[in-house]
């Protein structure tokens, strides 16, 4: 039987400038102030979006030293975070949406809104690409060599240890939010390092983050060359003050391919040349979160099996001994206004992924869709995931 079990359309285009007079990114305020004085772990709504009033992210040991740390809990269609205030946002804490490291063969988990790590050769199967568009190869399955290291992964640019590392995606707008990419498995015993996840904090009037305010998007180490890349993190507000003392806002680690760091607002107070940032920093005066019409894709029919176009989870296709490993993919495409331009990825469990380019006729507003035919491996759980190319 073929199993699906989630869906991820994942655009990585470049949208204009946008600015508003009145600036309201988003928040109708339903989940009331959010308040941590103590360290926590905060569960992820089911859209990614926190709709606050005001954010305050606080609190110090005895000491002075910052022991406040927030992790999230991802919701079951891997959103990126969206943590959205109608008032103040203040971060005196540590804020994680680290990616995994791997546990020996298996592969590293990504943060929320990333891409996981590949498999290493186990069982006698060979090791696997790492997840998403910037997923590091994976090695050789032979030992005694520098073949058998899997590839770090990219995002923002590319790590410079190793020649198996993925290409550089997105855009410095980080609209849409993506998350980083996976390590390649190893032809040993190391799967590859998750990805580091993608948050947003956004406020209507303004986000100050003070001496301990930090905020982690790290891929996760894959133990040998092969980790998941940074993630993606961005600040969107009239008003940002950032403390010279506030030491991280980081997307790397180890020697991975860093992720995207993008600060939007009218009014900037932070350090000079951004000196505590690591990651390919950008920023400027978009007051937009989500924009409207955005262009989107989904997966709506793989392996002969429908896919919900309402869901945005990842697809998994198990195709089983005696069927034709020839299966077509269909895809939707909405408001590109024009030709949509995409790769169809085929990420396999153990084995290399393979794309295919698509082209959709999508001139008005209207959805189309369109179909490409793909070559599953037999019996094998394969991603399916479909972007801009």
């Amino acid at each position: 039987m073929k199993h699906i079990h989630h869906l991820l359309a994942t655009l990585l285009l470049g949208l204009p400038l946008t600015s508003r007079a009145q600036v309201d990114l988003g928040s109708n305020g339903s989940y009331g102030a959010l308040t941590i004085t103590a360290s926590t772990n905060l569960t992820v709504p089911e859209d990614g979006v926190f709709h606050c009033t005001t954010i305050s992210i606080t609190g110090t040991s005895p000491s002075g030293g910052g022991n406040v740390h927030v992790g999230f809990i991802k919701n079951n269609r891997n959103t990126p975070i969206y943590l959205l205030a109608t008032g103040d946002v203040t971060i005196d804490a540590r804020l994680y949406v680290d990616g995994s490291p791997n546990n020996g063969a298996f592969p590293g988990d990504a943060g929320p809104g990333g891409y996981s790590g590949g498999m290493a050769s186990t069982g006698g199967q060979p090791p696997a690409d790492g997840q998403g568009p910037g997923g590091g190869r994976a090695g050789i399955n032979s030992s005694g060599d520098a073949t058998q290291h899997g590839g770090s992964a990219s995002y923002g640019s590319r790590s410079t240890v190793y020649e198996k590392n993925g290409p550089v995606y997105g855009n410095a707008l980080l609209i849409p939010l993506v998350g980083g990419s996976g390590g390649g498995g190893a032809g040993d015993a190391h799967g590859g390092g998750g990805g580091g996840g993608a948050i947003l904090i956004g406020s209507n009037t303004r986000i100050t983050m003070q001496d301990d305010g930090r905020i982690y998007a790290r891929g996760g180490n894959g133990g040998a060359y092969n980790h998941g890349s940074g993630g993606a993190i961005r600040l969107v507000a009239p008003d940002i003050s950032i403390d010279y003392w506030s030491q991280y806002v980081t997307t790397e680690k180890y020697n991975e391919g860093p992720g995207r760091i993008r600060i939007d607002a009218l009014r900037k107070q932070m350090p000079p040349g951004h000196g505590y940032f690591t990651g390919v920093v950008s920023s400027g005066s978009n007051m937009v979160v989500f924009p409207p019409n955005m262009p989107d894709l989904k997966i709506v029919e793989a392996a002969g099996q429908t896919v919900n176009p309402n869901q945005s989870t990842p697809v998994f296709i198990t195709v089983p001994p005696g069927s034709s490993a020839t299966q077509a993919v269909k895809v939707k495409a909405q408001n590109f206004g024009g030709t949509a331009a995409v790769v169809v990825t085929l990420t396999p469990e153990f084995g290399a992924k393979t794309s295919y380019t698509l082209d959709i006729s999508n001139p008005g507003p209207d959805f189309a869709e369109a179909s490409v035919n793909v070559t599953f491996p037999i019996n094998v759980t394969t991603r399916v995931d479909v972007w801009t190319r």
